[in-house]
């Protein structure tokens, strides 16, 4: 066939298109190799002796010659590449703060299960059991947090998708006057006619520097914090339920105490007054004791206050109204029980919690969106084509002579906005180090609270042995005081006394054993709370999240 009468097909046309683009996609190299490559192979394309029996169609070796180059040189452009990467800031590690004795920074796999899954049911208060399993069910903080991990699982959903290659079928009809005047003489110019036109697009852009898959990566480190924020949700409401049942159930303790001090206070009053009536007591002494109800009424007052507080602030953590406040009962927890805790904490259990992998997260993202910037100095290649069908009228429209085909490579370089690409670059270099920064006050305020319970459950250990020996006393004064009554040494008032003494020791211990029960919740979600409530694994110093 004479090399003037070729004419390459839309099958053929379209293969062109794809073996070409399929040779370049694995092109994952800088752009002095693919200068190279080019200035290797360029002199010998450009001078091949295209035959009649070539396998390049006629129509399309201008085309390529342009295309190739075009590459050669835009792609030798590459002077214009991104400032030289500047080192970025690590993590800060635990082994570089001085973690002093609460922490055992040698300890690896030991413990690692506590406190145990569900840790709160060794309280053995079946109500506070069920708070807990029904503000996990839904809550809105919870919600709130799930829409915006969804939110990031949709955003790394799309970025995985966004392979580069996008393609559309369009049709239309137009009816038409051309104009006389424009570039169609009569009869088309000045007549009236049907513009059809059927094609198939398709676009694809080469990601040579590896932009999609840099995204894709953000996007997933995005999710991934997203997952640790609503694993953390879980781990401050779980918290603040039990933080705020102990309390109630001190709050019960402390009016079963002052009631029984009011009514000992109120018979002490009758007494005095008796002796005074009898000559044995005098005015002062009925004034003292006279005094003593009201105050002890007062607390019992902003006690039972208290106690309604609470139940509203269970009710709302589990995301109720103030009516299923109303409705809890009175706690089964034990002030005076213990849970069990290791004698030291591992260092690596910081990295455990959800909020310091979340934060590791973010910091990883961050470092992949300093590699996006820096891809945007480099050039965007993309090739479009169509293939098709277009003529006037319908008569030929579907036929091999109203074939119409087309190809356009295309070549963005950032000639004139390399000030715009290094501000955006430093941009990200400082969301970069507000990242680090925020992670490093993470842990740091993380191996503080840690620090602070353990050294304030020493304390308090302490402070309850105190408690409990003065209850003894006063509990041993009240034996002295009935056994001189029963003997006639003393009357009723020293055993009324002494019963008071013991009431007001025994509230005492009752609030150092309540601030024990704090302290040890507070440093179970300290280390990260139960293993249940994260769908993370926790974060190993020295590798990734």
């Amino acid at each position: 066939m004479p090399a003037a009468e070729y004419r390459p097909s839309t099958t053929q046309f379209a293969a062109c298109i794809y073996t070409g683009a399929q040779a370049l996609v694995p092109l994952q190299i800088s752009c002095k190799s693919i200068y190279s490559s080019l200035s290797k192979h360029y002199s010998s394309f450009m001078n091949y002796p295209f035959t009649d029996n070539s396998t390049a169609p006629l129509s399309l070796r201008p085309a390529l010659r342009l295309i190739m180059t075009g590459m050669a040189l835009l792609l030798a452009s590459c002077s214009l590449a991104p400032p030289a990467a500047k080192p970025l800031v690590q993590p800060l590690q635990t082994s570089q703060l001085a973690l002093g004795t609460s922490f055992d920074q040698a300890a690896t796999g030991a413990g690692a299960e506590w406190p145990g899954r569900q840790w709160w049911q060794a309280f053995n208060d079946p109500q506070l059991n069920h708070l807990i399993e029904q503000a996990l069910a839904g809550t809105p903080s919870l919600a709130l947090a799930q829409a915006r991990l969804d939110q990031a699982l949709a955003t790394a959903g799309a970025a995985r998708t966004a392979d580069g290659l996008g393609g559309q079928l369009s049709a239309s009809a137009t009816r038409e006057r051309f104009s006389a005047e424009d570039i169609f003489p009569p009869p088309l110019g000045g007549g009236i006619y049907w513009d059809n036109a059927a094609t198939a697009s398709a676009r694809y852009e080469l990601d040579l520097w590896g932009q999609r898959k840099l995204s894709l990566t953000a996007a997933l480190d995005d999710a991934h914090a997203r997952q640790a924020d609503l694993d953390e949700a879980r781990r401050v409401l779980v918290s603040a339920i039990a933080h705020a049942w102990v309390q109630l159930s001190l709050q019960y303790r402390q009016t079963d105490l002052l009631q029984d001090t009011l009514a000992h206070q109120t018979r002490l009053v009758d007494l005095s007054r008796r002796r005074l009536k009898a000559g044995l007591g005098t005015q002062l002494e009925v004034a003292q004791a006279a005094g003593a109800p009201p105050a002890t009424q007062a607390q019992l007052d902003a006690v039972q206050g208290h106690i309604v507080l609470l139940q509203n602030q269970l009710a709302a953590l589990t995301g109720q109204g103030p009516g299923a406040g109303e409705q809890l009962g009175r706690p089964a927890l034990k002030l005076d029980q213990t849970l069990s805790q290791p004698a030291t904490i591992p260092a690596r259990w910081i990295g455990r919690r959800p909020d310091i992998i979340a934060g590791r997260w973010r910091v990883e993202a961050a470092a992949r969106a300093i590699d996006i910037a820096r891809t945007r100095y480099y050039p965007d290649i993309d090739i479009t084509a169509f293939a098709g069908f277009q003529a006037l009228g319908f008569r030929h429209f579907i036929t091999d002579s109203a074939e119409a085909n087309g190809v356009t490579p295309a070549i963005s370089l950032p000639i004139f906005n390399r000030g715009r690409l290094k501000a955006g670059l430093d941009s990200r270099g400082a969301d970069y180090d507000a990242a680090i920064a925020s992670y490093d006050d993470g842990v740091i305020k993380a191996v503080q609270e840690v620090a602070d319970e353990v050294a304030g459950l020493k304390a308090l250990a302490n402070e309850a042995k105190d408690r409990e020996a003065a209850v003894a006393l006063a509990q041993q004064t009240c034996n002295l005081a009935e056994a001189g009554l029963r003997a006639g040494l003393t009357d009723h008032s020293h055993v009324l006394e002494a019963e008071i003494g013991l009431f007001i020791q025994q509230q005492q211990l009752l609030a150092v054993q309540a601030r024990q029960l704090d302290a040890r919740i507070t440093l179970v979600q300290a280390v990260g709370g139960s293993a249940d409530l994260r769908s993370q694994p926790a974060y190993a110093e020295g590798g990734q999240p």
